[in-house]
């Protein structure tokens, strides 16, 4: 498979990979690659074509598994994860929502009762979030649910933002409400 190890050619190569596990193969592969900048010149036509169609298949499994674009990006960090809503909105309830205390909440608007102040046992501020459709508005806190949402999943503020939408639209019953905005400390 890799004849460029020249030594037992196939049958070493194909040993060592069986044993190899992530992280060793990808030491490997940059040994090995170093191995074959340098004795790429004296390799036959026919090692060149092993070698070529070896490479093929490791290029046909990666394009199946990540786009050409992420295969080709020169970005160092991984790109985010991508998570379903209904990932997002069980995690969102086992851990935001389950910790909001109901003796704990506020009407941060003493004339507006469609405006709800959520917190925690210890009286800390979570999220409030006004379900009136002429003022609809939904703020979450940043130590205490962000934070914990991108520990969790690592996502691009466009994609946290559309999840959070889609969550308060479906959990809070708002309709259309407006985009959920990341705050220090209530309304």
């Amino acid at each position: 498979m890799f004849g460029f190890a020249r030594i037992n050619k196939e049958d070493k190569a194909k040993d060592a990979l069986k044993e190899l596990n992530k992280n060793s193969l990808m030491n490997s592969l940059g040994y090995t690659t170093g191995l074959l900048e340098t004795s790429i010149s004296s390799f036959t036509l026919t090692e060149g074509i092993e070698v070529y169609k070896s490479l093929r298949k490791i290029i046909d499994t990666l394009t199946k598994k990540f786009s050409i674009e992420e295969l080709e990006s020169k970005r160092e960090e991984a790109p985010k994860s991508v998570v379903t809503q209904e990932e997002f909105n069980k995690f969102f309830e086992e851990n935001i929502l389950s910790k909001i205390d109901q003796t704990q909440t506020f009407f941060p608007d003493e004339n507006n009762f469609s405006c709800i102040g959520l917190c925690n046992s210890r009286g800390e501020w979570l999220l409030d979030y006004d379900y009136n459709p002429e003022n609809s508005y939904f703020y979450y806190q940043y130590d205490r649910v962000y934070t914990i949402i991108m520990n969790k999943f690592s996502l691009q503020d466009s994609a946290l933002q559309t999840l959070m939408k889609s969550l308060v639209e479906s959990h809070f019953k708002m309709k259309n409400p407006a985009t959920p905005i990341l705050a220090s400390s209530p309304r």
